[in-house]
């Protein structure tokens, strides 16, 4: 499977000092480092849908990457092709001993300008621009990683998804409240009406004027997610809030 791909290709970037994050808007992975933007894009085999997406993610960045299992013979005819067109794409390739004990990425190539190259990174576009602003602001407002890249049908955790479970959690605890009270009390996002309005995923319901409370599908999936990752770290950071800086709940 892709995902099995992730977590070396985590690894190695990891390694060099970058900040990590899987599935930010359709990239499988990007890496931050002083405003640097890595992309890298996993298959199970090195293809044209793989190309077609790397050049597309050169828009944004020349640091492109795109992350394969490692073959079985390294010196094969086919993947020294591989690496050659990689090379003349400007792209860099990971390879990924998934047959390892410990299954690590290493590069076989690196992309232009990674390693010193002259090619200029591309003067992106002004939509290609503001995607590339939406995906530095999209991994830096994550509290965590807790998605798997290559993932598919599954739930993705963005920004706005944690901003909404952080305000579910709140009001578990609050029972009912406005947005000013969710914001002074539990530091939630100041658009905090504006996601309870919009009744995020059918999680919020009104209790009186400005006030909201949980619906029965809110309830049900903090229920059914109280072990998930991003639900437990929440909901531990709603709970330590200190109670002298919210005050009184609201009687519900």
């Amino acid at each position: 499977m892709e995902t099995d791909l992730y977590y070396p290709v985590k690894k190695y970037f990891t390694a060099l000092g970058y900040d990590v994050k899987s599935e930010v808007r359709g990239c499988d992975v990007i890496a931050v480092r002083d405003g640097e933007l890595v992309i890298a894009e996993m298959k199970l085999q090195f293809g044209l849908t793989l190309l077609r997406q790397a050049l597309e993610r050169q828009k944004l960045t020349p640091l492109v990457y795109v992350a394969v299992p490692r073959p079985r013979n390294i010196s094969s005819k086919t993947h020294r092709q591989n690496e050659e067109i990689a090379r003349r794409l400007g792209l860099g390739l990971l390879l990924v001993a998934l047959d390892s004990p410990v299954p690590r990425a290493e590069a076989a190539v690196l992309p232009a300008g990674a390693d010193g190259g002259v090619r200029p990174a591309p003067k992106p576009a002004t939509r290609a621009g503001r995607k590339k602003a939406q995906i530095l602001a999209e991994a830096a407002g994550r509290t965590g990683d807790y998605n798997t890249g290559g993932s598919a049908n599954r739930m993705i955790y963005t920004v706005y998804r944690e901003k909404a479970v952080k305000i579910a959690c709140a009001l578990s605890i609050a029972g009912q409240a406005n947005a000013p009270e969710l914001i002074r009390w539990f530091g939630c996002d100041k658009r905090a009406n504006l996601i309870m309005r919009n009744n995020f995923r059918g999680w919020f319901e009104k209790a009186d004027r400005g006030r909201y409370a949980l619906s029965r599908k809110g309830l049900e999936f903090l229920r059914e997610n109280r072990d998930n990752e991003v639900v437990a770290y929440y909901m531990r950071e709603c709970e330590n809030t200190d109670s002298n800086m919210r005050g009184d709940p609201p009687c519900v």
